[in-house]
């Protein structure tokens, strides 16, 4: 009996003690509400302090901002928010009737509708807020067609929006391009453009992008011309070979004429300057010679060109066989040369031509010509002048020769002594 008693009272206790172990969630759940309502009853509070705070300072839509937060709290307060709930509630009414009664006189009626809808959600049966709604109801069905849509507001936002997201791209190009970032600002500016294609400022700071580009183009196009001429001058370098030598010969020498480095430079720009078409339809010499002279120095990196000279003096009779009157025995005086004006031949080239250099032009011009021209190139200019009757140019050339090897070689060639050669070598002529 004492045995079956103590089996029942531990089956008693373990029940007990599961019945404690399933109430003990339940009653956590319920402090920790009860905490949770408390510190929203102190926070409800502080807001209401705070929001009396910004009416005082006439900051209306910071305190409205407070009331709306406190009537959120004093919904999850419940009935023990008491006054505060209340005063929450009368706070919200007051200072959004008040910013309704400021967007009216601003005749933004939409602003009105959107406080008084705030205050009717709050406290349907406010009657002021009642009142104003009517009023303002019948303000827009007056003003229907005068105003814009909500929708069409929306959008001003929207593109209001846009600008400034534009305004941020484009000073990213403008930083971006002034550390020289070339592609990474026209990107940026490509960018802001999509978004407002009516931005000026990005139009504004494409367009130094390109001037920076060209600019880089230029200065690339000038230094390789300059290196093209550097090499051309150092292809006319008097060789120095042979000053290396241990003994140069004393006899050795040349005749050679070097082109001065004036013509070297106009040389470089006839074969350097290109033209995509050319064609006179029977112009004057005068005329081509001033469009080829405009053209050059367009095409021209330095922008310098070339200078033309027309000579307008005929050439000089050439020395030929004088003529004989044979009835008189005496020298006929060669017949008057005709006066041409050199400036007035005329130039007819036609068809045109396609992607030829300067110096090509210049060598049509010479071919086409009305009248027999020639071209020639000085250090300072290219001269054009009528083309007299072909010379033959004569040429002089000095050869220096060891005396002693000249004297062997006479005498191996004739048999003939000249008197005593201090050498011990033999003529070297052909026997």
């Amino acid at each position: 009996m004492t045995k079956a008693a103590a089996s029942f009272g531990i089956v008693i206790l373990l029940a007990a003690t599961t019945i404690a172990r399933a109430q003990a969630p339940a009653v956590d759940d319920a402090i920790n509400v009860a905490v949770r309502r408390q510190a929203d009853q102190i926070t409800l509070h502080q807001k209401l302090i705070d929001a009396s705070e910004a009416v005082v300072r006439h900051d209306l839509v910071g305190a409205a901002k407070l009331y709306d937060q406190a009537v959120e709290l004093a919904v999850k307060v419940g009935p023990k928010a008491g006054p505060d709930g209340n005063e929450a509630v009368q706070g919200l009414v007051n200072v959004r009737l008040e910013l309704a009664e400021q967007a009216r006189k601003r005749e933004d009626y939409l602003e009105v509708q959107t406080q008084l809808a705030r205050i009717l959600k709050v406290a349907p049966e406010n009657p002021a807020a009642l009142a104003a709604q009517a009023i303002n109801n019948r303000t827009l069905a007056e003003r229907r067609g005068l105003d814009p849509s909500p929708a069409a507001l929306e959008q001003v936002v929207v593109g209001k929006k846009e600008q400034v997201d534009a305004s941020v791209l484009v000073q990213d190009g403008r930083v971006l391009l002034e550390a020289g970032k070339l592609d990474e600002a026209e990107a940026k500016l490509d960018a802001a453009l999509k978004i407002d294609p009516s931005s000026r400022s990005a139009y504004y700071y494409k367009q130094i992008v390109k001037e920076n580009r060209y600019q880089i183009a230029q200065n690339k196009q000038t230094q390789d011309s300059r290196k093209a001429m550097l090499e051309v001058a150092d292809a006319w370098e008097r060789p120095t070979k042979g000053v290396k030598l241990p003994m140069p010969n004393p006899y050795n020498g040349t005749n050679l004429i070097f082109t001065g480095k004036g013509r070297q430079a106009i040389v470089h720009k006839l074969n350097t300057i290109r033209f995509d078409s050319v064609q006179y339809p029977g112009l004057p010499l005068s005329e081509v010679i001033r469009i080829l002279n405009d053209e050059a120095r367009k095409r021209d990196p330095e922008k310098k060109g070339i200078n033309f000279i027309i000579n307008p003096n005929a050439p000089a009779a050439a020395a030929g066989p004088v003529a004989i009157d044979p009835a008189t025995g005496l020298q006929v005086a060669a017949p008057p040369t005709e006066a041409v004006d050199v400036g007035a031949i005329s130039i007819k080239l036609d068809p045109p031509l396609i992607d030829v250099r300067l110096g090509d032009v210049l060598n049509a011009v010479e071919r086409v010509a009305e009248k027999p021209l020639r071209f020639s190139i000085e250090d300072y200019a290219v001269v054009v002048s009528l083309k007299g009757q072909e010379v033959t140019p004569l040429a002089m050339r000095v050869f220096n020769v060891d005396p002693n090897t000249f004297m062997q070689g006479l005498q191996g060639v004739g048999g003939t002594s000249f008197g005593a050669i201090q050498s011990g070598q033999g003529g070297g002529g052909g026997g």
